[in-house]
């Protein structure tokens, strides 16, 4: 899997000669929607570019943070846990009294030469109380035995007169102090001041050592604009700059191309809230130039373009063009990958019964309930009918006299309840439920629904219930698998995701009783719909704007449930727009190649005997793609196209798999149907654009 590494250290300009050898030219051909160029000019004694590497006060890399004293929920370790623009930040617990200290400390001394202070993005609070200050940066100097001031060599100040958690992420969250190396085995931080309610708050300390960069740069583009640049339009492209190592230089800059009336033109790059430092791009002078060319520009920490005229004009739209070509080739392409992959997870039972089985490979040889749902739902055409039918019988017969369904059945008709716990997932019944309603939205026969509409009816009824609302409910003394793609982490309470697939199937049911003329049903399962769609609201998180996963164990942001929710129309209008900005704005810790993880950037679960980074617990996943590009498209539909398309690159590069990280390199089961069956609809939607 090293074809899926990702260096992900930041660069930032130390100093300004060598201006002369470096410039990026930005090129889009006909040919494929990322395009790059290497820069030429060697690397030289003074390089302008310097690499950060890793964040040494992460307590993976070592750190330790200590304070002067923590308030409630607002912990030390919050201080280097690489979570940034969450909720979750240090304060301190003594209220107007000063001074208030944090530090990082490691086991033994190691050569700092740069730190970052993050405070946190808090809209939440008053403008007044955002602000905070004096603060002062220092390290343990063991051969005095005491504390040195930093002196910072990029002109930032030391100590800062204040310091603000701004109401949106605009970079003046982040405060960064170049110096020349040191050793030193403690950095602190002392506030001699606090807000004007008398505390002192933090988000994050980071500490780095630079290392020169290596010349020849290359900038790649990473999606484009979704239409021509018209005079006084805005448009976007990404782009990422690297250096000879891989490296990252900007991060993921957001480039804004805006052509004046004038004739004029302005290029931009959006502040990254994860890379210190504001990357400018401005040119308002004259028409000359037909390309877009980036450089470093003397004595600032900015980049300056050439005017994009009526030829970079044309660069754009071909930029465009490739993308929505791309995009309309990849249901075909992933259509096919998906028939194939079905064909492939086919296994005989005993009694000749094909069970269509999660891959391709044997990695989950039983026929599970949630997976045959998936591949019925987004990829019908792969499955004959007759099988759908035989194959939802087969699972039903597993169904119990108090009516659990079955999670899997073995090939010799054995049914399966359990995965973790001592009662069966909390999605089974509902996705039974959908077998049956895409079976009849596919060939309009309501016969499978007749014959088992009391099996699917108990099997709700079984579903564990709230005893203060109508959602989905796993009680915190007897914990077991939720939603079958989080089944090994332990949420208890309200149950986010299984909440949504029952409001899903109460519809799905009203919809098909109303059909065979049962009205009192339809009813029913009407106003049970209506009751889970309202009560989910419990879930919401105001701050955050998403949805959390459960509201006692793992009460935390749910991706993939806040994703879901707008998709199915749970979450309000507002809510909806509130999760797609939140998903464009932490696109880079959520998604990558087009695969999303299942918490907020930089998190994991709470509570799972999963290790961080393994299987559902930080690694990325094909099956929710569809739903947060959907989500995306609402505000951005480039990026949301872009998203597709990227997965599908993957696929083809790296094969279709359950999950990857990169950190640890994994994948999970390879040929894994959901993977390439649930985004489908999405993209078949986002093509016709």
């Amino acid at each position: 899997m090293t074809s899926r590494s990702v260096r992900t250290r930041h660069v930032r300009r130390r100093k300004v000669a060598a201006l002369a050898s470096v410039a990026i030219l930005v090129l889009v051909t006909a040919a494929g929607l990322v395009t790059s160029l290497l820069v030429a000019g060697p690397a030289q004694a003074d390089d302008t570019y310097y690499v950060s590497g890793p964040n040494l006060a992460l307590a993976a890399n070592g750190g330790h943070v200590e304070v002067s004293s923590q308030l409630g929920n607002f912990p030390a370790s919050a201080l280097n846990d690489g979570i940034r623009q969450s909720i979750g930040y240090w304060n301190d617990g003594t209220n107007g009294q000063f001074p208030d200290w944090a530090q990082v400390v490691w086991s033994e001394p190691i050569t700092v030469s740069e730190v970052v202070l993050r405070m946190p993005v808090a809209d939440y609070l008053t403008p007044i109380s955002r602000t905070l200050g004096p603060v002062e940066v220092s390290r343990w100097d063991a051969t005095t035995g005491s504390w040195a001031a930093i002196v910072p060599t990029n002109g930032a100040d030391n100590p800062i007169a204040s310091l603000t958690a701004p109401a949106t992420a605009d970079g003046s969250q982040i405060k960064v102090l170049e110096f020349d190396p040191v050793e030193t085995d403690k950095i602190r931080v002392t506030f001699t001041g606090g807000n004007s309610d008398g505390w002192s708050f933090m988000e994050e300390i980071e500490a780095y050592n630079r290392m020169p960069a290596q010349a020849p740069f290359k900038l790649t583009t990473l999606d484009g604009p979704s239409s021509i640049l018209q005079p006084d339009d805005v448009t976007s492209i990404r782009v990422r700059v690297t250096d000879a190592q891989g490296y990252v230089v900007a991060g993921y800059p957001v480039m804004f191309a805006k052509r004046t009336g004038g004739g004029g033109a302005v290029l931009a790059t959006d502040q990254d809230p994860n890379t210190p430092g504001l990357q400018v791009l401005t040119d308002t002078s004259g028409e000359a130039g037909t390309d877009v060319r980036l450089a470093p520009s003397p004595g600032m920490n900015q980049f300056v373009a050439s005017t994009p005229t009526q030829e970079s004009k044309v660069v754009f739209r071909l930029n465009a063009l490739n993308l929505h070509q791309a995009l309309r080739k990849s249901p075909d392409w992933l259509e096919t990958q998906a028939g194939m992959l079905e064909v492939g997870s086919r296994v005989p039972a005993t009694d000749g019964t094909t069970m269509y089985t999660p891959d391709g490979v044997g990695g989950y040889p039983t026929f599970y309930v949630r997976d045959f749902a998936y591949m019925v739902e987004g990829h019908p055409q792969g499955i004959p009918e007759a099988d759908i039918r035989a194959g939802f019988e087969y699972l039903i017969g597993g169904q119990r006299t108090d009516g659990a369904m079955p999670d899997r059945v073995t090939a010799d008709g054995s049914p399966q309840y359990l995965v973790a716990g001592s009662e069966p997932p909390t999605d089974n019944s509902q996705f039974m439920v959908k077998v049956a309603y895409e079976y009849w939205q596919l060939n309009g026969d309501l016969s499978l629904f007749s014959d088992h509409a009391d099996g699917l009816v108990r099997a709700m009824n079984f579903v564990p219930r709230s005893p203060n609302n109508s959602l989905v409910y796993i009680d915190p003394a007897n914990p077991h698998s939720p939603y079958g793609f989080t089944d090994r982490i332990v949420k208890t309470g309200d149950e986010l995701f299984s909440s949504l697939l029952y409001y899903e199937s109460a519809g799905n049911l009203a919809q098909m009783f109303a059909a065979i003329g049962d009205d009192s049903a339809a009813e029913h399962w009407r106003t049970v719909a209506d009751q889970v769609k309202s009560d989910v609201q419990t879930l919401y998180d105001p701050q955050s704007g998403m949805f959390l996963a459960a509201s006692i164990d793992n009460r935390q942001i749910d991706i993939w449930g806040s994703a879901y929710a707008a998709y199915l129309g749970v979450a309000t209008d507002s809510q909806q727009l509130r999760i797609a900005h939140y998903l464009k704005d932490n696109y880079h810790g959520l998604v990558l190649h087009g695969q999303v993880r299942h918490t907020a950037p930089g998190t994991f679960w709470q509570r799972t005997p999963t290790p961080a980074g393994y299987f559902q617990n930080g690694p990325y996943w094909a099956t929710p793609s569809g739903w947060v590009a959907m989500t995306i498209a609402k505000i951005d539909r480039p990026l949301a196209q872009q998203m597709l398309v990227d997965l599908t690159k993957d696929f083809m590069a790296n094969g279709i798999n359950e999950y990857f990280n990169d950190n640890p390199q994994l994948v999970g089961v390879r040929k894994y149907v959901a993977s390439a069956t649930n985004p489908i609809p999405t993209m078949k939607e986002l093509s016709q654009s």
